[in-house]
């Protein structure tokens, strides 16, 4: 019997997609990552669904295995995007007390899609599909459903990149060849008078996610969502080696009174207030500058604004966007730092230890001086 390419790349799909999970399995237990473990067993299910179908049709196993196999690719396919979107959550940490319309309708359309599926199935209907005893055909409604299976693929993946925004990881650009990948597939469909059953796409992109979001976390503070010390170090090291080229700028700001906020209002007022003024200091920089989480409640800032002066207006906006927040009364108490802002010189600091060591006395001299004004 000869054997289909077809069938050979479902057979190395499914070889791929358990040496993922036993990856996974292996070195991952925390809680988010089950979402992808579930994900990774519907893709098994998919190739397993087309694998039935497609040796049934090569006559090794009987019409009742492939119409089996048929039916649960069918049904399966929608709850993809469900997967992707909860996992997208979970990493982002978005949406914990917020309903996810987008997942909603994925979910509803899941459902949807199953009891047509059901209802074409007991009355032999050939709404999605039909099938003549040795080749699948286009049901009444194959055309419209790989519409919105479209639609899903490339919600998710936007929705997922739109997650990223944030985020500057070379991958966030690679992440968009995939919605185009399932819109030029749409387009074949809709050209092609059999099925196609092409699910490539879902299957890299499942594994570039995966990728991209363990990469995110090896570079961002899981609390605050600012880069982390480790990315903070590399960026600073790349810029002081090109220092002599394209000049940058450097802001250390500290959380006054952050010890007085744990102990009297508790760690997760801390907590809360980290994250506040982590993600008030992102907003008031641009994409380009790098924004981290030095350590404890101090933060550094890489900008490629040389002025002095214009640091200033920059520090003086961030400071009354945070007297807008704190207007707010969010927290029983007002969140208020101190900085300490430098041009990198390669003469006077000539090196990243020497150059955060004057940031850090500059910053500790205005944090002197709040300490003395909430004194008087």
């Amino acid at each position: 019997m000869e054997i289909s390419s077809g069938l050979l790349s479902d057979i190395y799909n499914l070889m791929f997609i358990v040496a993922i999970f036993a990856f996974i399995s292996k070195n991952n237990n925390r809680e988010k990552e089950k979402w992808y473990k579930y994900l990774i067993v519907v893709l098994f299910m998919i190739v397993i669904s087309k694998l039935m179908s497609e040796v049934a049709v090569c006559g090794v196993i009987s019409n009742i295995i492939s119409l089996t196999g048929t039916f649960l690719l069918f049904a399966l396919t929608p709850l993809v995007g469900c997967f992707i979107i909860k996992y997208s959550n979970e990493c982002m940490d978005y949406g914990k007390n917020k309903t996810n319309i987008l997942l909603i309708i994925c979910l509803l359309f899941s459902a949807v899609n199953f009891i047509i599926l059901c209802i074409s199935q007991i009355f032999s209907l050939d709404l999605l599909y039909k099938f003549d005893g040795t080749t699948y055909g286009k049901g009444i409604f194959y055309d419209i459903r790989i519409f919105l299976i479209a639609i899903e693929y490339m919600s998710m993946q936007v929705y997922t990149i739109y997650l990223n925004k944030k985020n500057k990881h070379d991958l966030s650009v690679v992440l968009w060849i995939f919605p185009i990948y399932a819109l030029v597939v749409t387009i074949l469909q809709f050209s092609m008078k059999n099925m196609i059953h092409n699910y490539a796409d879902v299957f890299f992109y499942s594994v570039l996610l995966y990728i991209y979001m363990q990469s995110r976390d090896l570079n961002t503070d899981f609390l605050t969502g600012a880069v982390n010390r480790r990315k903070f170090d590399a960026e600073l090291t790349k810029r002081v080696n090109n220092a002599s080229e394209v000049k940058f700028s450097g802001i250390m700001a500290d959380i006054d009174r952050f010890k007085y906020i744990n102990d009297t209002y508790g760690h997760q007022a801390g907590d809360d207030a980290l994250e506040a003024f982590s993600d008030i200091v992102i907003k008031n920089f641009r994409k380009t500058d790098i924004v981290a989480r030095y350590g404890g409640d101090e933060f550094c800032i890489l900008t490629d604004i040389c002025d002095e002066a214009e640091i200033e207006v920059a520090m003086n906006r961030l400071r009354r966007s945070l007297d807008d927040f704190n207007a707010l009364g969010k927290f029983p108490f007002d969140i208020s730092f101190s900085l300490g802002y430098a041009v990198y010189d390669c003469e006077v600091d000539g090196s990243s230890s020497a150059f955060l060591k004057r940031l850090d006395e500059r910053m500790y001299k205005e944090k002197e001086i709040h300490h003395q004004n909430a004194a008087k």
